[in-house]
């Protein structure tokens, strides 16, 4: 199909799908991913901790009121750097926010950080804890690059569910402000602005993932208001991406 409607329905409705040949055999056993065979099959779900910064400042901590950026670190670094403080200076995120009301998210990589790295067993039987920081061909593996491109791939639809999880949340903070409500024990989360759209900015590996993640989630689904709340980016910032 050349419609971009009909595409849309199509790769929808074959979504977790197995598909067999007359014959009786499965389709593509292999799940082999192509401009032909476009629906991954899905594997498994985990679970990815998340850094929110918030201004310290009264008016920002009222429903509704920071715009929101999504950040991604670099290749050796994690989400922490986005609040790391050195010699006495701001951290990156006191520089991104300064004095606007604006709520900063970040998520690791895959493979780096605590919450990402692999668990190894050596020769003598012990554990080991490794990541990126420590080995980064665990991530961009020169002599593989078919692994550098699948975890490019990883990276990217995972910042893709995190804007879809912020349009989640955009949601029932427009329904608390359609319904007047205000409350003294708001959640950190209820503080999004829900109506300025999302940002994107990106260090080195995590700019080089922001060109990725600004074409994917900026492809119409052909359904505007939805696209606008759970998967436009509407400005990228790309710092030293190569």
């Amino acid at each position: 199909a050349t419609n971009p409607q009909v595409q849309i329905k199509v790769l929808t409705r074959l979504m977790g799908k197995t598909l067999y040949l007359a014959n009786g055999n499965q389709l593509d056993p292999k799940r082999l991913i192509t401009r032909y065979s476009a629906v991954p099959e899905l594997k498994s779900v985990q679970t990815i901790d998340y850094t929110l910064v918030l201004p310290n400042s009264k008016k920002c901590q009222t429903l509704g009121a920071n715009d929101v950026t999504i950040f991604q670190h670099g290749i050796t670094a994690d989400k922490s750097v986005l609040t790391a403080h050195s010699d006495g200076l701001p951290s990156l995120a006191e520089t991104l926010i300064g004095n606007q009301c604006r709520a900063i998210f970040a998520i690791n990589q895959p493979l780096h950080g605590e919450d990402r790295g692999i668990h190894t067993i050596d020769s003598d039987g012990n554990s080991q804890y490794t990541n990126a920081a420590i080995d980064p061909s665990m991530y961009l593996n020169l002599e593989n690059l078919t692994v550098a491109r699948d975890n490019l791939r990883q990276s990217t639809i995972d910042v893709v569910n995190l804007r879809a999880s912020i349009g989640k949340l955009f949601a029932n903070i427009q329904q608390q402000q359609k319904n007047s409500q205000t409350s003294n024990n708001l959640s950190p989360l209820d503080m999004l602005n829900p109506n300025s759209g999302v940002s994107f900015t990106g260090h080195s590996l995590g700019a080089i993932v922001g060109t990725n993640v600004g074409n994917i989630a900026n492809r119409p689904t052909m359904n505007p208001t939805f696209d606008k709340q759970y998967f436009t980016i509407n400005k990228l910032a790309l710092a030293n991406p190569g």
